[in-house]
């Protein structure tokens, strides 16, 4: 196993954003909270740290991720700039999809001390089919464009 590399590859998705071909997803941050009890964000950030020391320095989560996003929040503030990337997604509840419902979901979303360190911020949305409740989404991209535009209104 001598000829195995010792980070994981790399890729860039677009100029300036370069990460692992592996994500370090955090989703069980809630499985592990599901009882009540938080992490112990200090010990939690400096894991976040080894992992990101050993190349594996993007980290995925959500809203919905029990403390996750304020873990990577504490821990980029911790780590400074340049050693990891976040991406977050906020995962809004179904219901009417109103500019005022975007601000406060972002709002909430940076509240999280996170979302200005986050490279991405995801809006996570689904049609439901039923007129007036939620907005349809089909990328990343898009969603992401539609709460830039609504939040700088």
């Amino acid at each position: 196993m001598a000829d195995r590399p010792l980070r994981p590859p790399r890729i860039e998705l677009g100029p300036g954003l370069e990460v692992p071909r592996v994500l370090t997803g955090l989703w069980q941050v809630a499985d592990m909270e599901r009882d009540g009890t938080p992490l112990d964000l200090d010990a939690a950030g400096l894991a976040l740290g080894e992992y990101a020391d050993a190349g594996f320095d993007a980290f995925d989560m959500a809203d919905h991720y029990g403390s996750a996003e304020i873990l990577v929040g504490r821990y980029l503030a911790h780590a400074g700039p340049g050693h990891a990337t976040a991406f977050t997604k906020w995962c809004p509840h179904p219901g009417p999809m109103t500019p005022e419902v975007v601000r406060e979901g972002v709002h909430n979303v940076s509240s999280a001390s996170v979302f200005c360190a986050s490279t991405c911020c995801s809006f996570t949305g689904g049609n439901t089919g039923i007129p007036g409740t939620s907005t349809p989404c089909s990328s990343s991209i898009g969603c992401a464009a539609k709460v830039a535009s609504v939040t700088s209104a």
